[in-house]
């Protein structure tokens, strides 16, 4: 996966394997959902991206507002532009700063399909990925025992030939319910490394989280968050986005 431009990660999985791998309950959960119809959703966003190169500040972008996120007929995800009544721009207009365009990006249909069909996005999720691990806690002395099913999600490698490279952490963690429910997904993806013992520091750190909740019998995204760390040598990134996501209408 390119973590550069993979914000994402629930949209981008498309492949459809043998669903052996999925437990029980989690796998009956999701075949006892309804399909989802033509749907519209509001989401609330808040960014800051910040760029360096050596140190220096490049430029930075932050914005708020608004969005809709939704899925067509056909089952097909949209998104719309970012609502803002004063964005009118006729003519010729200034390039978009690197922030402008790194949200462009995010805000995509194809990167908040999770967002709008959160039950086909986590079943592509649970049948492509490898179940490595079933932790179980229990929340309180009185709650139901529930499952953190652990999948492997190794960064991509940078194409560079490094004299240390070290992969820090690359997993996905789905917290699901006794009763098979998905309560939220957490990804972690981080590695380190330099291209000599003196100079060109590569580093990335990144952590996503998706919260799920079953609102009138189905399953829906309510929250995503991505907080971006990340250095290739002269250039740097710091990004945190949060969004949050509206009942259907």
């Amino acid at each position: 996966m390119n973590t550069a431009t993979a914000v994402l990660l629930l949209a981008t999985l498309n492949t459809m394997p043998s669903p052996a791998q999925v437990p029980q309950a989690l796998n009956r959960f999701l075949e006892a959902q309804p399909p989802v119809g033509p749907t519209s959703r509001s989401v609330d966003y808040r960014v800051s991206y910040r760029s360096f190169r050596q140190g220096k500040s490049k430029g930075e972008f932050k914005d708020s507002g608004s969005l809709f996120v939704g899925t067509t007929r056909l089952g097909n995800a949209w998104a719309s532009a970012p609502q803002h009544a004063h964005d009118l721009q006729i003519g010729e207009v200034a390039l978009p700063s690197e922030g402008q365009r790194w949200f462009t990006q995010t805000a995509s249909p194809s990167k908040l399909a999770a967002l709008a069909d959160s039950v086909s996005a986590l079943i592509r999720f649970v049948r492509l990925l490898h179940l490595t691990g079933e932790e179980t806690t229990s929340v309180s002395h009185v709650s139901p025992v529930d499952m953190f099913l652990v999948y492997p999600l190794e960064a991509s490698r940078p194409d560079s030939k490094f004299w240390t490279f070290q992969m820090k952490a690359g997993e996905a963690r789905l917290h699901v319910k006794k009763d098979g429910t998905p309560v939220s997904l957490e990804v972690v993806q981080a590695y380190e490394g330099r291209l000599s013992p003196h100079f060109g520091e590569y580093f990335l750190n990144r952590r996503e989280t998706w919260t799920f909740l079953v609102t009138a019998g189905q399953l829906q995204t309510t929250k995503y968050q991505l907080s971006l760390r990340r250095k290739d040598w002269k250039d740097s990134v710091e990004a945190d986005l949060e969004m949050t996501v509206g009942p259907l209408q």
